[in-house]
């Protein structure tokens, strides 16, 4: 680091002014600096600031906080004292760093205010430990700010405690409404809460469901694995990720399609045109939004196009940055989005 002599000085002196200077100056070596640290100078700084943090001036604090705010090379130390400060120190990074964990954003759930709550609850793609902490704040604001994030992840049961706390708040039910992954017990509580634009979303969504149904058991009925069992309307395919794979991996691309297409919530032509694209990316959202290993992606490639679809380097960053950005439930709502305009 620079000026090294001159920060050992400033490191002998306690007093708070000392100090403060000290913290200004190490921050800056780390603001200024980046590309030229190592993992053993970024640990260091870790180490160090930590026990600065106190003594930092606010428009250092913020410098970090939007500077390691979007950095994958952030050190852990700075970045939960970032995110535990104040919310115009802290927003940045419980907002957007791509390597704060869970731990530390629940945490921060379950001792800040509504700012700070509603900021991570608006996090792309947050799991389900994390939205069951907002959700228990039972804190109608900051589930209104969770039911506009539809790359999060909810749990039956949250589902159910969410749509109680925003029951009177029009467009947070409407958010939940137009969720694909709403559980179907809750259908028709959400439904009599809904407005009308919701309330045909949701009729609209149990058309196309009966109809994959319909298509779907016109399979024949000898071969177990390629039937999709009956279910009531919301419910999503009988078949197991393993089931769904095993139609692929067996070349029976029929049956894959159109089991495929009622887990996803299309239908299995439109499904079908998605993949004749040949867009490799296609294939990267449909494996992922049927809830299966991104190994899969490069076999079902294979086996619908006459393309040679081995995974490049580019095609693997591709495929690796996408399920980095997208849940699931995020990519369904993607594939639908597409095949809605077809």
């Amino acid at each position: 680091m620079d000026n090294s002599q001159s920060l050992i000085q400033l490191a002998k002196d306690p007093s708070h002014d000392a100090r403060a200077e000290l913290a200004s100056k190490t921050a800056n070596q780390l603001l200024n600096r980046t590309d030229e640290f190592s993992d053993n100078e970024l640990k260091l700084f870790d180490d160090v600031f930590k026990h600065l943090y106190q003594f930092a001036p606010i428009k250092i604090k913020q410098e970090l906080s939007s500077t390691l705010a979007l950095a994958d090379w952030a050190p852990q130390n700075i970045l939960k004292e970032l995110a535990n400060d104040d919310f115009d120190v802290a927003g940045p990074v419980i907002s957007f760093s791509p390597v704060i964990d869970d731990e530390t954003l629940v945490q921060i759930i379950n001792s800040k205010g509504e700012k700070h709550q509603s900021c991570i609850a608006g996090r792309s793609n947050i799991g389900e430990e994390i939205t069951s902490a907002l959700i228990a704040t039972n804190t109608a604001g900051v589930v209104s700010a969770l039911s506009n994030n539809k790359t999060a992840s909810i749990s039956a049961a949250d589902f159910q405690h969410a749509i109680e706390i925003v029951k009177n708040n029009p467009n947070a039910i409407d958010n939940f409404a137009a969720r694909t992954d709403l559980p179907a017990d809750l259908v028709a509580k959400v439904f009599d809460l809904a407005s009308p634009k919701a309330k045909a979303i949701l009729h609209s969504r149990r058309e196309k469901i009966d109809n994959a149904q319909k298509t779907a058991t016109n399979v024949s009925s000898d071969k177990k694995v390629e039937t999709v069992e009956s279910h009531s309307p919301g419910q999503t395919s009988g078949l197991s990720a393993s089931q769904i794979l095993a139609l692929l991996v067996s070349n029976n691309k029929s049956a894959f399609i159109k089991n495929a297409a009622l887990i996803i919530g299309v239908d299995a032509d439109k499904l079908m045109n998605l993949i004749s694209t040949d867009l490799f990316q296609n294939y990267g959202f449909i494996i992922r939004a049927l809830g299966l290993e991104r190994n899969a992606v490069a076999p079902m490639a294979s086996i619908f196009s006459s393309r040679n679809h081995e995974i490049s380097p580019e095609n693997e960053k591709t495929i690796a940055l996408m399920w980095m950005k997208y849940v699931p439930a995020s990519a369904k709502i993607h594939i639908q989005t597409i095949t809605a305009n077809m």
